[in-house]
């Protein structure tokens, strides 16, 4: 993702600027890309590495909607809009990447052999 991004930023503003630019933005922003998932990837992961996996799914579950509505919050604060609303919105959509996450998970395993 973020080399993708020093990438695509790069070629933009090359062409917008009609000649060859620093990398140093770019390079930024996809260092700041890299560091932000990196970090919220640890969020999801973090009960796992302290708890055994049964009980560390619900916490990780939790962890990551706290998360989000934080994540939700902290932008309507940003940009000025109701942070509730917007923490809610983040917390929804969010969520419902997780549900279809959890079945997609529960289909795939009915079809793999049990041990």
């Amino acid at each position: 993702m973020a080399v993708g991004s020093l990438l695509s930023e790069q070629s933009a503003e090359e062409y917008l600027k009609n000649r060859e630019v620093s990398m140093r933005p770019a390079a930024m922003d996809s260092l700041i890309m890299f560091l932000s998932y990196f970090l919220a990837g640890l969020v999801p992961l973090s009960p796992y590495f302290v708890m055994e996996s049964a009980p560390a799914l619900p916490v990780s579950i939790a962890l990551s909607l706290t998360a989000l509505f934080l994540l939700g919050v902290i932008s309507g604060t940003v940009f000025r809009i109701n942070i509730v609303k917007n923490g809610l919105r983040t917390l929804m959509m969010g969520g419902i990447a997780i549900l279809v996450g959890i079945i997609a998970s529960l289909v795939l395993s009915s079809f793999s052999p049990s041990a």
